[in-house]
């Protein structure tokens, strides 16, 4: 999803042994600039604090277990990818929210590209069961960390990447728990940072599961190939909420049209958490969107009644 931890990583720097001190001052602007931007009142100054306290902790390299706003505890290594815990109460905040006003829909939450858990974490007094699926082994290890912080939590971790084939695949593995590592094709397989990783369908991966799911797709543009791959579920209705992220090299027009066919419509959360299906918002880039089953939107508990999807 579009992180605040992926936002700044260019400015913030990865990891230790990736950390830019060239503009120091740019740095903390930017961070400043989103605590302040993501949050509201006195948590503004609350995270303000925690920030710093985060930054001086990340450049000497500490891990820690911090606990988050719902009160589920999340293990952290000195890292960008952690950093939202520190700069926000809730992590893709109205996004967030909404998932956490509609867990009823469904008993089970699946999160594909799962990275480090701070998202599914947010969610873990939601919701019944939990899939992780993740393809970097790192982040895999630090799923099961964050699990065994919280032993009530059920639910599965699946090392795999998500696509519309079983098989295996190129993967662009940018290492220490990166934002953006991804599936690549065949003709970047050369590169140092491509690794073969195991691929499997949605359809596959849940076959012998007979709930509904709510769940969130942040696969890096391959959004398209993990849809395809998820045909039968899409097809049952059984997908009771998507989230996932429109980039700027997303083609939407597919997007639309396979939804669609599935009988799903795709929406947009507004600033203020009301839906909304205005062709120009989907069309914003670099943001997360929602699809349901038509038969779901009546019971979203907002939504903008100007721009109502065509049955």
């Amino acid at each position: 999803m579009m992180q605040i931890g992926e936002a700044l990583s260019l400015t913030e720097g990865q990891s230790p042994r990736h950390m830019s001190w060239r503009n120091p001052a740019r740095s903390i602007v930017k961070i400043v600039s989103t605590i302040w931007t993501e949050n509201t009142g006195i948590d503004r100054c609350v995270f303000l604090l925690h920030g710093f306290i985060w930054q001086l902790r990340k450049r000497l390299g500490h891990s820690l277990v911090t606990t988050l706003a719902n009160g589920a505890k999340l293990k952290v290594y000195p890292h960008t990818a952690f950093s939202a815990a520190f700069y926000t109460r809730w992590l893709e905040r109205k996004d967030l929210l909404f998932i956490r006003a509609h867990a009823d829909l469904a008993p089970t939450f699946v999160d594909v590209g799962a990275n480090v858990g701070v998202f599914s974490a947010s969610l873990f007094d939601k919701f019944s069961y939990f899939i992780l699926i993740e393809p970097a082994r790192g982040c895999v290890t630090t799923l099961h960390e964050t699990f065994a912080l919280n032993p009530s939590v059920q639910g599965d971790i699946i090392n795999v990447a998500v696509s519309d084939r079983s098989g295996v695949a190129s993967f662009l593995d940018e290492g220490d728990f990166s934002t953006t590592s991804r599936v690549v094709d065949g003709t970047q397989a050369d590169s140092l940072d491509v690794i073969s990783v195991v691929v499997e369908t949605l359809d596959w991966i849940l076959r012998t599961r007979r709930e509904d799911f709510i769940v969130k797709v942040d696969v890096e543009g391959h959004e398209q190939q993990v849809f395809d791959g998820a045909q039968q579920l899409l097809g049952a209705g059984r997908i009771k909420l998507l989230m996932f992220e429109r980039l700027g090299r997303t083609n939407l027009d597919n997007i639309l049209t396979f939804f669609d066919a599935v009988n799903y419509v795709v929406f947009f959360i507004l600033e203020d958490g009301t839906v909304t299906f205005d062709a120009e918002a989907l069309r914003t880039p670099l943001i997360n969107l929602f699809a349901c089953p038509h038969s779901v939107v009546p019971r979203l508990a907002k939504r903008v009644d100007a721009a109502q999807p065509s049955s």
